[in-house]
């Protein structure tokens, strides 16, 4: 990752800590709750452990990078599952298979 990559997930990791909904990160528009087919609700639960309903998905804006988290609104603490490009977090979770 380089210099310039490392800035903005650090940007996207201290505007999620302000606010957990991800309301205040760059193109706050852009967070997606990801597909809930059952297939999917499987594979988040069995590789993270995580209510799949709670998962959100972020691309770092300028990065092929994502973030994947799910927040606790009521405690308003975050918890992000994983972190990586489209590639390998597609591999994880088996899409396209």
């Amino acid at each position: 990752m380089n210099k310039e990559d490392h800035e903005r997930v650090r940007e996207v990791v201290y505007h999620l800590s302000n606010e957990p909904s991800g309301s205040t990160l760059p193109n706050a528009h852009n967070p997606k709750y990801l597909k809930l087919m059952s297939a999917t609700k499987h594979r988040i639960r069995n590789v993270y452990g995580a209510d799949a309903s709670k998962v959100v998905q972020y691309r770092v804006p300028t990065t092929t990078y994502r973030i994947l988290w799910f927040s606790e609104i009521i405690d308003k603490s975050i918890t992000i599952i994983d972190f990586g490009g489209r590639d390998y977090i597609g591999k994880k979770l088996k899409y396209g298979k």
